[in-house]
């Protein structure tokens, strides 16, 4: 990366093209066969390449961060890649405060204080929100509604598991019980609020590499799938929907730019555009990859075709952000409507 600048284009394509390769063998294998929790190799392995710190400065950014998060999406990865970028963030942010290097085992997660007291001892008691993707001694960052950080010792937390369609990765609702908590900002800070923006723009980054990628595979079917001795692609009806849902993914990907530049060079509209991508996102992912499956006939419902997967982890994903009526609410409230 260009040191105390955003990454160039050629660092970004180099940057994917090395995460794709990474994840290319999670290809081979359903969710399902695997297990949501079968990702240890893929996560030593991209760690060995310090991907998890892509958005870490100087180099790192949240553009470099969302290139590996659509990548992960792509491939469909188990583990808790989002919230381990976000903590990173949350990390290289507070190094000068705190020390935590050491008290790592596994991987890190950030979430939002949900119904949770916190005693003058320093212990915490109830659930926090929103659910986290979670693996073995997950630490987790807990920023309360005051901004407020605190750090839930690997393994301290209990998990419950959280209802979710998402086959491909494990998801709980963290809660604490008498749980001991080290302070890690106690005044409130931007910082706070910028790891929870990171977050939940990862996620969409996430979405915006599963929309890519059942898009390309429903037009590569429809190149191949002949009705009447045509390609289907060449009758109207097939091909203005998928001209439709590339204009959709091409608008994911300019509000999703967007924000990502807004965050990176902390400008005052962050929160609008923040807002604006997350509130699309909810709302037309499923919808694209609905179609998509439709568009692929008979073998696009499949259990093995799997363009269900990437549904359940688009619907997943917008849940494990702030939902959809969150954004949209602090949206109208933004714009001067």
């Amino acid at each position: 990366m260009t040191s105390g600048d955003l990454a160039t284009a050629e660092e970004l394509l180099l940057l994917r093209q090395s995460t794709r390769e990474n994840l290319s063998a999670r290809r081979a294998t359903l969710p399902n066969d695997v297990g949501p929790s079968g990702w240890e190799t893929e996560w030593d392995r991209l760690t060995a390449q310090d991907l998890w710190s892509a958005i870490e400065p100087p180099e790192g950014s949240l553009c470099s961060a969302a290139v590996v998060a659509e990548e992960l999406g792509r491939a469909l990865f188990a583990g808790p890649g989002p919230d381990a970028m976000a903590a990173a963030f949350l990390l290289s942010n507070l190094v000068d405060e705190v020390d935590l290097a050491d008290t790592f085992t596994g991987p890190a997660a950030v979430a939002i204080g949900g119904d949770i007291s916190i005693t003058p001892t320093g212990t915490g008691n109830g659930r926090l929100d929103p659910s986290v993707a979670v693996g073995r001694n997950t630490t987790l960052f807990v920023v309360t509604r005051s901004h407020q950080i605190f750090r839930v010792p690997s393994n301290a937390a209990s998990f419950d598991q959280a209802p979710s369609l998402d086959v491909s990765r494990c998801t709980g609702t963290p809660r604490l019980d008498e749980t001991p908590l080290t302070v890690v900002q106690s005044s409130p800070s931007q910082v706070a609020e910028l790891a929870l923006a990171a977050r939940t723009l990862l996620y969409c980054a996430d979405t915006l590499g599963c929309v890519d990628y059942v898009l390309e595979r429903t037009v590569d079917y429809a190149k191949q799938r002949s009705a009447f001795g045509v390609p289907i692609g060449k009758y109207q009806a097939v091909a203005h929907r998928l001209v439709d849902h590339a204009i959709v993914a091409t608008q994911m990907r300019i509000l999703l730019d967007a924000a990502i530049t807004a965050f990176d060079t902390r400008a005052g509209d962050l929160d609008r555009r923040r807002a604006a991508a997350e509130t699309f996102f909810a709302g037309r992912s499923a919808d694209v990859i609905s179609d998509c499956v439709q568009l692929t006939g008979a073998i696009g419902f499949t259990w093995e075709f799997g363009h269900h997967f990437y549904l359940r982890r688009v619907v997943d994903n917008a849940a494990l952000g702030r939902g959809s009526r969150r954004p949209a609410r602090q949206l109208a409230e933004l714009c001067p409507w």
